[in-house]
């Protein structure tokens, strides 16, 4: 919705509503619009111009309760790290670890390991970009490895193939070779 439709706003919460389906700007997000929650869907044949891959919405309405699933379409998965570069230098003490994974499904998780420990969490950023803050970092040569998993069963299974995606079960990871924290 735009900015100047103020008036419009105001009509839609007098009127009562809660739910505002739009696409008219071919990206995806979900926004407040005051007390209006605004879903904005991508097309489905050509994507969004905000770089998302093409995408449609199901929405299921039970009783008071709305359940909004979004579905991407792609051609061929994407899963790349962009951050940090590879054989660069990041700052001490934290970095930003970036990857861009789209797989055309929903349940999707991304993990970053640094120096072989234990994981933690990518968080969702929008669009294909998954990021996470990564701290307490020494001088020296490190390694990322990234991970997604696709959860085709109660529980999460992951392989090691190199920026390989089966979107059946499993996924691939993705190691970033050594690169440096400079002093």
């Amino acid at each position: 919705m735009h900015q100047q439709d103020q008036a419009f706003l105001d009509a839609l919460i007098a009127a009562g509503v809660d739910y505002l389906f739009t696409g008219h700007w071919h990206s995806n997000r979900v926004q407040a619009q005051g007390p209006i929650l605004e879903f904005n869907t991508q097309p489905l044949v050509m994507g969004g111009l905000d770089l998302s891959p093409a995408g449609y919405r199901v929405v299921t309405l039970d009783g008071d309760a709305l359940s909004v699933t979004h579905h991407t379409v792609v051609e061929a998965p994407v899963f790349e790290v962009v951050s940090p570069l590879s054989d660069g230098c990041v700052r001490q003490p934290s970095f930003d670890v970036v990857a861009a994974v789209e797989l055309g499904t929903d349940a999707v998780t991304v993990s970053a390991s640094l120096d072989n420990a234990a994981p933690m969490e990518l968080v969702y950023q929008g669009g294909w970009a998954w990021a996470a803050s990564v701290g307490g970092i020494s001088v020296g040569n490190h390694t990322l490895e990234v991970t997604v998993w696709i959860c085709s069963a109660p529980t999460f299974a992951g392989a090691n193939s190199s920026s390989q995606t089966d979107t059946t079960g499993a996924t691939g990871s993705w190691a970033r070779p050594p690169w440096r924290s400079p002093a």
